[in-house]
């Protein structure tokens, strides 16, 4: 019977890029969430704390078969 307000959580990504060579590329993130009562609604647990985590990515994207 009660209305929920249409957003799920509000996140905020942080993301540093880096071309470590001609081939090589490292990204390192952190995000963080903070979800809303709603997602508390659709998902256990405490919609009120904050979640955060970081990542690292790296690519290698060799070209082997364009001369380069």
């Amino acid at each position: 019977g009660s209305t929920m307000a249409s957003s799920l959580a509000q996140e905020i990504d942080l993301v540093l890029n880096h071309n470590i060579a001609k081939d090589i590329n490292l990204k390192v993130g952190f995000s963080a969430l903070d979800g809303s009562d709603t997602l508390g609604a659709f998902k256990s647990g405490d919609p009120s704390t904050l979640n955060y985590w970081g990542w690292t990515m790296i690519t290698f994207k060799p070209k082997f078969l364009t001369g380069e």
